[in-house]
């Protein structure tokens, strides 16, 4: 008797924890659907209420800077392109001819070229450069279909090739550049290359970028909270401009290589020419850079190179395009075949497109004296480069 009792009562025990098993796993599930609705109202409520300015950026990039002058002008005559090699012609150029030293990160105007340009045409002409330091064809490309649909187009573009824009070794995703990156936030549509994210982790964020709005904007919303940061920082340090806070100099080979661009304001600074300036040997960085030569690296460059060329035929915008003068010790460093191939395909396509090319890499044009290094000119070589550009233009600025 005492046996069945017991069976009997650990039957009723059995019977009762069931349904507490139910209970929980409804809470539960209860919990989970409360917590999606939740997510999916949030999201519905961002996409309605939350629109950002697409060009406002948590970092300030080479391309943000530029892109922020080029829109505070309005529109401009002439756009420059170009990697470094331009830059420097540019910068060191305009700072040997205003002779006064100045901020490179605020510096997007040919000032040499506009008075040249103005002496030939007798009329002012505008200029603004989106010249960036390491930038590629895939980069030119991304910046011109993005900017020139949303802002006034440019009657010329002037550009400043060299084959290290083209065939760089160290360059094998041209959505990883932080002007690729920064287009994709600008246009909104994550793939402004149409590279279809061949990458697998790549097109895993764009699925999460579309799914959930806030996590898409999570970069806008950062951007949305400095101002208030910045005036926070003011109310404790009012002696400190927020503005030019940028990586000190210790640190900055390391920021560089690991963190997002950001450059404050006068972070780098540019001098006028001096015959006091060393010559710089940066062989081992275009070595680097040069080699293994990758074929596939320059067709991909290539291509964009000629879609941007489309883009400009289409939408009447007059190309110049200036094969940047090097030294011999250079081009030495190219492997064999690789200048020609580079040369053939930008000279054919510029042909095909009816862009003007006019070739500078001449040595007797440019002698030694007259670079900072083995690529970059310094304050006089970027003076008389300009000055070749305002004579030999075909096309003039309307």
């Amino acid at each position: 008797m005492a046996s069945l009792l017991e069976k009997t009562h650990c039957e009723l025990d059995g019977k009762t924890e069931k349904p507490e098993k139910r209970t929980g796993s409804k809470l539960r599930l209860s919990y989970a659907l409360l917590a999606f609705a939740v997510i999916g109202l949030t999201d519905l409520a961002a996409r309605a209420l939350y629109h950002p300015d697409p060009y406002q950026s948590p970092n300030r990039s080479w391309a943000w800077w530029a892109v922020q002058d080029l829109r505070a002008q309005k529109s401009a005559d002439i756009v420059i392109f170009g990697s470094s090699l331009m830059l420097a012609a540019l910068n060191d150029g305009d700072s040997t001819y205003l002779n006064r030293p100045f901020d490179a990160v605020t510096h997007h105007r040919a000032l040499y070229l506009e008075r040249l340009l103005k002496e030939r045409l007798n009329k002012p002409v505008s200029t603004a450069s989106l010249a960036i330091g390491g930038q590629m064809a895939s980069d030119v490309y991304a910046l011109t279909t993005t900017l020139f649909t949303r802002n006034p187009v440019p009657s010329n573009i002037v550009w400043g090739i060299a084959p290290r824009d083209f065939l760089d070794s160290s360059f094998t995703n041209p959505d990883s550049s932080e002007t690729v990156r920064y287009m994709n936030k600008v246009s909104e549509s994550t793939d402004v290359l149409s590279t279809n994210r061949r990458i697998l982790w790549d097109r895993i964020q764009n699925i999460a970028d579309g799914g959930f709005y806030l996590y898409g904007k999570r970069g806008d919303i950062i951007a949305t909270t400095l101002p208030y940061a910045k005036s926070a920082i003011k109310q404790v340090r009012p002696d400190i401009d927020p503005e030019t806070v940028h990586t000190p100099s210790p640190l900055l080979s390391y920021a560089m290589k690991n963190l997002p661009e950001d450059n404050g304001v006068d972070q780098w600074r540019v001098t006028p020419y001096s015959p006091s300036k060393v010559f710089a040997d940066n062989t081992a960085e275009y070595m680097m850079r040069y080699h293994p030569f990758k074929p596939k690296v320059l067709e991909t460059q290539l291509a964009y190179f000629e879609k941007f060329l489309s883009f400009a035929d289409k939408h009447g915008i007059s190309v110049t395009l200036v094969n940047m003068p090097l030294t011999e010790d250079n081009l030495k460093l190219l492997p064999p075949g690789a200048y020609q191939a580079y040369l053939t395909g930008v000279k054919g396509l510029a042909t095909k497109h009816g862009a003007q090319f006019l070739d500078f890499n001449d040595q007797k044009t440019f002698p030694r004296l007259e670079f900072a290094d083995t690529v970059h000119l310094n304050g006089i070589g970027g003076k008389h480069f300009f000055e070749l550009v305002s004579q030999q233009m075909r096309s003039r600025p309307q």
